[in-house]
């Protein structure tokens, strides 16, 4: 099954994600809200239905929102609603890579997210965006959003940083780590 028909040609300040802030501007209001509405435009595209038993769905070269619930010892915090490019998958170990945006200020989400689609041979993203996720981890399966849509997505404040014992971490402090 082939997904070109939700990617769409990505247009400079046009996408869902600007919409969005639009329809808020002037508005004070909380992460939840652009979560839910993210999560309900991308549930209306047709998309696979992805979970730790079928995990073909997802793709090298292609940006998911998606749940985690992290179990690797040593973490001193993590993305609960990770916004993740995939870069590597290991069906057979059970893990993928990809660069988080959540993990760079919402300032330079966007920049990254439109290199990423002009992508050519490669790009280079910020080293402590490159993260490991295990399948196992996923809460929900994955939503793919479409291209034309990730600068606009990629911007908006939709982290959730936790401590190692679910505690709410300030986004600040994961931005600012090397």
């Amino acid at each position: 099954m082939s997904f070109e028909f939700i990617d769409g040609q990505y247009e400079s300040g046009k996408g869902f994600g600007y919409e969005l802030k639009e329809n808020f501007k002037g508005k004070n209001v909380k992460n939840s809200v652009y979560t839910n509405a993210v999560i309900e435009y991308l549930s209306n595209l047709e998309q696979f239905d992805i979970n730790e038993m079928d995990t073909g769905g997802i793709n090298i070269g292609r940006l998911y929102f998606f749940f985690y619930q992290a179990t690797t010892p040593g973490l001193a915090y993590y993305d609960t609603q990770p916004l993740v490019y995939i870069t590597e998958v290991n069906y057979n170990a059970g893990y993928f890579i990809g660069a988080n945006m959540h993990y760079l200020n919402t300032k330079h989400r966007e920049g990254i997210a439109q290199s990423l689609i002009n992508k050519g041979s490669t790009v280079a993203v910020p080293r402590k965006t490159i993260h490991r996720y295990l399948f196992s981890g996923v809460a929900g399966g994955f939503m793919r959003v479409p291209e034309k849509d990730w600068p606009s997505i990629a911007m908006l404040p939709m982290e959730k940083f936790v401590d190692t014992r679910g505690q709410p971490f300030p986004k600040h402090r994961a931005w600012n780590k090397p």
